[in-house]
């Protein structure tokens, strides 16, 4: 009768070495990584790295990597949109406006060359 192989990521009682893995950890990541070089700095390959995973687990939670930016554009902006709507002094108004302005650019300079991304996700 054949035995149930333990996966090299579990310890002998079967239980994962590594914590869970989601969804919210690759949009961390690549939120990381436009904040430090724009959304041409976000690679699955790097992100992987980053996370400590292989890049197939980017592909269990998105499509494919236009598919993980259009849902860190579509949080970014839905969230600086959130924070817009809260009281805040003018001049923080103003920077937050010009911070969706900066994202929105990015991206579409980023989506002109890559192609399209994915349609955002619904809520």
């Amino acid at each position: 009768m054949p035995t149930a192989r333990k996966s090299s990521r579990s310890d002998a009682a079967g239980k994962s070495k590594t914590p869970h893995l989601g969804r919210d950890s690759w949009l961390d990541a690549a939120f990381d990584a436009v904040v430090e070089g724009g959304f041409d700095k976000v690679r699955v390959l790097v992100l992987a790295d980053t996370l400590g995973v292989t890049r197939g687990s980017c592909y269990w939670h998105f499509s494919d990597p236009a598919d993980l930016l259009a849902a860190l554009f579509y949080l970014t902006v839905t969230g600086s949109f959130q924070a817009l709507a809260r009281p805040a002094s003018p001049a923080a108004t103003a920077r937050a406006a010009d911070f969706i302005r900066g994202v929105i650019a990015d991206y579409l300079i980023t989506r002109q060359a890559t192609g399209p991304a994915a349609d955002p996700p619904a809520s």
